[in-house]
């Protein structure tokens, strides 16, 4: 009986330990694609901010 005992705890921790294992890798993927669209949004924010400036000031000298 103590051997049974023994034996269901053991597979109990592995299946959650297993578990575990999934939801950690899981989380770091998403995590990743968390921070990578992050950066894309900062960059995309600086590399367009300028152009409505630009564009004001030509508008602005063309009618010069």
């Amino acid at each position: 009986m103590l051997f049974f005992v023994l034996s269901w705890t053991k597979n109990k921790k592995a299946v959650s330990t297993w578990f575990i294992d999934i939801i950690i890798k899981v989380m770091g993927i998403l995590i990743t694609i968390v921070l990578y669209s992050r950066m894309i949004s900062i960059y995309l924010h600086c590399a367009v901010a300028p152009l409505p400036m630009a564009t004001v000031t030509n508008h602005h000298m063309a009618r010069s």
